[in-house]
């Protein structure tokens, strides 16, 4: 008669968690999470609603990151009057909120939106954007003058 009460008390203790579980995993399901960060690294690129920041660079060995904002209209510039007067190259502490939106389909999409840019230290003057797309690659050519070759004829 023990034995009975035992099993019949862990079966329903088993629906429990399963039923829990399953209530949780559908109160995720097109909800969002958003949870403030920052970073700190370089201007990669820039317009009026993106920004790019490359970041890791201080350790060679690891590599360096790049991480694509979308910037919130309301963007916060701090230690500079506007956006625009930020340039390619400057160091700069993002602060971001990293927006998760839980899917039907049991995906994550993740966006991550600019909310504040300090500007901590300007570009080294003899560097441009133009500069850095034109950078020398293995062989001594430039990116806008590699050597193309042609489809090979049987």
């Amino acid at each position: 008669m023990d034995t009975k009460i035992t099993k019949i008390v862990a079966l329903l203790l088993f629906l429990c968690v399963c039923i829990s579980a399953t209530a949780l995993a559908q109160e995720k399901t097109g909800s969002k999470e958003t949870v403030r960060k920052e970073i700190t690294g370089v201007i990669s690129g820039l317009s009026s609603n993106f920004m790019a920041v490359t970041y890791g660079v201080d350790d060679p060995s690891k590599g360096a990151y790049e991480m694509a904002f979308t910037i919130d209209k309301k963007i916060k510039v701090e230690h500079k009057n506007k956006l625009s007067d930020i340039k390619f190259g400057d160091t700069v502490t993002v602060k971001y909120d990293e927006i998760t939106e839980y899917l039907d389909n049991g995906r994550k999409k993740r966006t991550f939106v600019a909310q504040a840019v300090m500007f901590l230290k300007a570009a080294p003057k003899d560097l441009t954007s133009q500069e850095a797309v034109n950078m020398p690659v293995a062989g001594g050519t430039t990116n806008d003058s590699l050597p193309l070759k042609g489809v090979k004829e049987r």
